[in-house]
């Protein structure tokens, strides 16, 4: 019936005859932590020098996205519609900032969007009780 039993580990075997004769126990090994791997330290890459330059379809052209937005500033206050284009020419400035586009340009662009808006508004704003 013995023969079954796996084998006491070492440790156990030292314990057990340290607690007969009177001594400290035997701690239990513990398993020793896996070393942890070395690794580099992570650094920030510059962003590339780019020898092309970015061309932006002027935002004041894109129909859609001027009426879209002329349309939602009509239904809203005074005071909100200025909100939702300041907000949305925080959204384009962070767009073309990433795609790389020059600051100058990014400044020009936003300034031509926020007139074709005001413009589009006026309109929509005028189509509506006019004189004929």
């Amino acid at each position: 019936m013995t023969d079954d039993l796996p084998p006491l580990p070492l440790w156990r075997v030292a314990d057990a005859q340290a607690r007969r004769a009177g001594l400290e126990p035997v701690p239990s090994p513990t398993a020793a932590p896996a070393p942890k791997k070395a690794r580099a330290p992570r650094r920030k890459r510059p962003a590339p020098a780019w020898s092309a330059s970015v061309h932006v379809f002027p935002i004041a052209r894109r129909r859609d996205f001027v009426a879209r937005h002329a349309a939602r500033m009509a239904e809203l206050s005074p005071r909100a519609a200025e909100k939702h284009l300041e907000t949305q020419m925080r959204i384009q400035r962070e767009t073309m900032q990433r795609r790389g586009v020059a600051p100058d340009v990014i400044d020009r662009e936003l300034a031509s969007m926020a007139g074709a808006i005001r413009a589009a508004l006026i309109g929509i704003g005028g189509s509506e009780g006019g004189a004929a």
